[in-house]
């Protein structure tokens, strides 16, 4: 096995940790710096620094699809996104799908407010667009369904969301 040794540079923006990175004990010399992303295998989060615990949080979340620590929606819902969308595996779908509801609500409120939610300078992933997150959900087939597609439809209507609102309207009727 490889040493790895973390160079600390307090100017640095973004860092890549290597995909073979297996020890977490030195996530706190991020604490507190300037760093606006990290990044370790494709996933790219920023992990609200100031939250020590949350470097380690998402580290785990990404090498050992533990979900089970409590952490900002803004933070823990982009970074699972996108691991199910790159890896499509089970334990994350099933984490989706049970908690859908609360992710829906999560990428409804953010398409109003941002149009593309979670930028570096925020709390959570790199650049992910609500709108297309949405349709790559709904591409799936395994959230979104004939029987609970007009909650979803009622949602977006309340929430005044008509991108989601229509894109929803279509889906429906090709269900």
């Amino acid at each position: 096995m490889e040493d790895f040794e973390i160079r600390y540079d307090p100017n640095l923006k973004t860092v890549i940790i290597s995909d073979n990175f297996i020890s977490f004990d030195q996530y706190w010399l991020f604490t507190g710096s300037s760093i606006h992303s990290l990044t370790y295998r494709g996933i790219t989060f920023n992990p609200h620094l100031e939250e020590a615990g949350n470097i380690r949080y998402c580290l785990e979340m990404i090498m050992d699809k533990d979900y089970s620590h409590v952490l900002k929606y803004e933070l823990k819902f982009p970074v699972i996104l996108q691991i199910y969308f790159k890896d499509g595996d089970a334990v994350t779908e099933a984490y989706i799908k049970k908690n859908f509801r609360k992710f829906f609500d999560f990428l409804c409120s953010y398409s109003e407010n941002s149009g593309y939610f979670m930028g570096l300078d925020l709390y959570g992933a790199s650049r992910i667009d609500p709108i297309e997150t949405l349709k790559k959900l709904i591409e799936t087939g395994k959230f979104i369904t004939k029987r609970n597609i007009k909650t979803y439809i009622k949602t977006a209507d309340e929430t005044e969301n008509s991108e989601f609102f229509d894109i929803l309207n279509e889906y429906q009727k090709s269900l």
